[in-house]
């Protein structure tokens, strides 16, 4: 029995390194998608502070996020190039050392299905974390195209109460004008009607009050103006770094289901490539609407 043992122990030493092999590239994905899931989960559910934030941290998260999609593809990558290729064929039965060796290489396809279904597993719950995500992108997009309209309707207002008010300005200045003609006819045709020079001063002192009011309102309006458009500004520049973002993640996706196309077509890399093709499809229909809500918000603000 010992003998056995000691000829069996050799024989098993090189497939267990040849598993840890393998299983090497795989070391970090999990923990790459558990912090992938954090970041999505920070980045469709921000807090209170966060929302106060500037745009920063929501690159940063957008960037963290595509840098974690290339590391898992690139280990995955790894894996399927490291995979051997073997065939199990049954050893001579005269060898005992032989029958362990091949129960072990015999295993080992149960073991690459078990951990093939555990990758599987956590690529479908990062596709499902993404689509959290871009459907909070999709309602963030949809509240910016609302705000934007909101803010070029009150830009019309605006524009149309300036109008307003330097027509109003126009004719209070031919007011003024007419007034101080008639002071001056006034007053040089009836040099001694203290009374009807004080009526007029006080018209005229009451008429430039008033300018006064509207020239202060004009410059509040004009000043509303100005911020309304650096925030037009500010939304149509953050609409267009979605859509870049958007753009980018479908570009990662196709590379990665063109190099999980080339590594082989077994039953596991076939439902992950249909998750990739429904996960792409709904990011390039996300990427349409976009791009179609970005033309329509341009289109009233030039």
């Amino acid at each position: 029995m010992n003998r056995v043992r000691a000829n069996s122990s050799p024989e098993l030493t090189p497939s267990n390194r040849l598993e840890q092999h393998n299983d090497s590239p795989l070391e970090g994905v999990a923990a790459n998608v558990k912090l992938l899931y954090k970041l999505v989960q920070d980045h469709s559910y921000p807090s209170k502070g966060a929302a106060a934030a500037d745009d920063s941290r929501w690159q940063h998260r957008v960037a963290g996020i595509l840098t974690l999609l290339d590391d898992i593809k690139s280990r995955v990558h790894q894996s399927n190039l490291a995979a051997p290729t073997t065939t199990t064929t049954a050893p001579p039965p005269s060898s005992a050392g032989a029958t362990l060796t091949y129960a072990a290489t015999a295993a080992d396809p149960a073991e690459e299905a078990q951990r093939l279904r555990r990758e599987l597993a956590a690529t479908m719950a990062a596709r499902k974390s993404l689509e959290r995500m871009f459907t909070s992108l999709g309602k963030e997009k949809e509240m910016i195209a609302a705000e934007l309209a909101r803010k070029v309707q009150e830009l019309d207002d605006a524009e149309e109460a300036v109008g307003d008010l330097r027509s109003q300005n126009e004719r209070l200045l031919d007011k003024v004008k007419v007034c101080v003609a008639e002071h001056k006819a006034v007053a040089k045709s009836v040099g001694g009607d203290a009374q009807r020079h004080e009526t007029l001063l006080e018209r005229n002192t009451a008429l430039s009050e008033q300018l006064l009011r509207t020239l202060d309102s004009y410059r509040a309006m004009k000043r509303k103006l100005k911020e309304a458009q650096e925030e037009n500004t500010r939304m149509v520049y953050r609409a267009a770094e979605i859509g870049g973002g958007v753009k980018a993640g479908v570009e990662g996706i196709r590379r990665l289901r063109e190099k999980i196309d080339c590594n082989g077509e077994s039953e596991e890399i076939v439902g992950i490539t249909e998750e990739l093709d429904k996960l792409e499809s709904l990011l390039l229909g996300y990427g349409r609407r976009s791009r179609s809500a970005s033309a329509t918000e341009r289109e009233p603000t030039g």
